[in-house]
């Protein structure tokens, strides 16, 4: 079984996104990690001979950007989904005080 390299640029992606990444892929890869100066090094060996490596740098490198995404949005929203929380603990509070 070979092993697939990748190399994503460490400025455009987070080590965090990378984590994020990478643990959807621990199920049917072994995964290593490197991380230089400019490059974030992902190495993907096959668990098993069965799995499908066909275009794996390609999905690799879409769930990284929709990672990438996914961790701006919550940046940006981040404030408004802590208040949306509250507002719900809040009213589940007051509904469960009522009834009693």
């Amino acid at each position: 079984m070979e092993s697939i390299e990748l190399e994503l640029d460490a400025e455009f992606f987070s080590a965090d996104v990378i984590a994020r990444t990478v643990y959807r892929y621990t199920g049917d890869y072994y995964v290593q990690v490197e991380r230089a100066t400019t490059a974030h090094r992902i190495t993907l060996m096959p668990r098993t001979p069965d799995i499908d490596t066909n275009q794996l740098a390609e999905r690799f490198q879409t769930d990284a950007c929709d990672d990438r995404l996914r961790q701006q949005i919550a940046l940006q929203t981040g404030d408004l989904q802590h208040l949306l929380m509250r507002a719900a603990i809040e009213r589940a509070v007051s509904v469960g005080d009522a009834s009693t």
